[in-house]
């Protein structure tokens, strides 16, 4: 294994399963490289490791329509420039967005893609220039950003970075557009039928949204944003922090929403009228400095920055040392 690794993505599989994208420090950002890590807590080898030949962006896991929840499963890794890889269990297939990305060359000029999920029974992409992608089968994605899908300069283009949704007739997706000020909060909705903006409170770019339930729909971003609502009864800003945090993720566990960003990991108390983002004390030494990604899945909460990687189940935190970087002490 190369040493030194900065980790760029990183997704829960299951509480003691974390999978994670990395990229050499001695590699310039964005380097069509990646290798991917598996992190078994427990395991007596709990890492294990494989590459690609592009950058990752985003990550999730795929249950293909039909299988049953024992069925052949797969972990999913996506490139900006819309590469797509999925590992199941006996084989590893890649596919390729039509049309996504900057440099590759069957890029259109809609831009780079940032985020992959599942969306019932479908995978579901957003990225630059408004795209949104439905995968239908294999190798079968299909634009469904009518209304969205732009071709305007960069600078006049709007972003999208996150998608989700309780189901495939109610989809979030969430970004920022150029303003007068700036870059601005912007929220779409998509019904079954068509997209719709939504009246948000005036906040800088978001980041990420999270599916609580159909009616609780969080999204985060710049300058401690953080909504709460749906496309039905509208959004409100319960963001307390009035400083520079940037919120990159939310994850839900115990009765908090838990917020990765550039300065640490803060939490939100769920069902309290009252409740204020307060910064979240591990009692680690040293500190935890960053949080890129903060996911859970169920008993555990994971925290993933640059370098650190920390666990949470409930009653104790514990920092996991990955093998390529120095320990942090």
């Amino acid at each position: 294994m190369a040493t030194d690794v900065t980790f760029t993505v990183a997704k829960v599989i299951e509480d003691d399963w974390l999978l994670i994208a990395g990229s050499p420090d001695s590699d310039e950002p964005y380097t069509p490289f990646t290798r991917w890590f598996q992190y078994i807590e427990g395991d007596a080898e709990p890492w294990t490791s494989h590459e690609t030949q592009w950058w990752a962006r985003s990550a999730t896991t795929y249950l293909p329509p039909g299988v049953g929840k024992n069925g052949d499963w797969a972990l999913v890794g996506m490139s900006h420039e819309g590469h797509v890889e999925f590992s199941f269990a006996e084989t590893i297939v890649e596919e390729k967005i039509p049309g996504a990305g900057v440099f590759v060359p069957d890029a259109t000029g809609w831009g780079y893609v940032s985020s992959i999920r599942q969306i019932g029974d479908f995978l579901f992409v957003c990225g630059a220039g408004g795209q949104v992608y439905k995968r239908l089968s294999s190798n079968n994605w299909h634009h469904m950003d009518d209304g969205l899908l732009q071709t305007l300069p960069i600078d006049q283009r709007l972003l999208l970075s996150d998608i989700g949704g309780p189901n495939e007739a109610d989809i979030y997706v969430c970004g920022s557009y150029p303003g007068p000020a700036g870059m601005e909060g912007r929220l779409f909705h998509f019904d079954g039928s068509r997209w719709s903006g939504l009246p948000i409170p005036e906040v800088g770019y978001l980041n990420r949204v999270l599916i609580e339930s159909p009616d609780s729909i969080w999204a985060c971003g710049h300058n401690g944003a953080l909504l709460n609502g749906n496309a039905r009864d509208g959004f409100r800003d319960v963001s307390s922090v009035e400083d520079n945090q940037l919120f990159y993720s939310m994850a839900l566990f115990g009765g908090n929403l838990y917020l990765g960003s550039n300065l640490g990991l803060y939490s939100y108390k769920l069902n309290d009228p009252h409740a204020r983002i307060g910064e979240v004390v591990t009692g680690l030494t040293p500190p935890l400095s960053d949080a890129v990604t903060v996911d859970s899945v169920g008993k555990v909460l994971w925290s993933v920055g640059e370098k650190d990687i920390v666990r949470f189940d409930g009653s104790s935190w514990a920092r996991i040392d990955h093998p390529d970087n120095v320990p942090i002490r």
